[in-house]
């Protein structure tokens, strides 16, 4: 089962990039192929959320349940889509006052198992291109702001 753990360090605090990857409403605007996104139901503490991913012409929609610990953590998990399972976690810790790290962390595997074995080569690259969304979303949100 392919893990991914992913970490980036950025001049912005916690809270600000808490805010950035809680922002699921606007993921569609940023993150390559993902051609919709919306929140279905949203307490303080809990999150769904459905997006659609388009590959290829096909259109993959999956649904999540968030644990939202403000400022600190998003726990993901899979409520319906097109992986067998789906687990992860966003961490947001703080360097100093002005300096965060965003951190990862996910595990899956994909109902299909020729697409699961077709997808692992190229996992890194997938990853490192949401990754590179984010950076560029928080720069052009929150450069030359005041930080938090």
């Amino acid at each position: 089962m392919p893990r991914v753990c992913k970490s980036f360090a950025s001049p912005y605090t916690t809270s600000q990039m808490y805010s950035l990857v809680n922002d699921i409403n606007s993921y569609k605007y940023f993150l390559p192929k993902c051609t919709n996104s919306n929140v279905i139901y949203e307490t303080s503490e809990i999150m769904e959320a459905e997006l659609v991913i388009t590959a290829l012409g096909v259109n993959y929609k999956f649904i999540t349940r968030n644990k939202l610990i403000k400022n600190k953590s998003i726990a993901i998990n899979l409520v319906e889509g097109p992986f067998k399972y789906l687990q992860g976690r966003w961490l947001f810790n703080a360097i100093n006052n002005h300096y965060s790290q965003t951190k990862l962390e996910l595990e899956f595997q994909l109902k299909n198992a020729f697409v699961q074995m077709t997808l692992h080569p190229i996992l890194d690259i997938m990853v490192n291109s949401i990754f590179n969304s984010f950076k560029s979303r928080a720069n052009n949100i929150f450069m030359g702001k005041h930080n938090e």
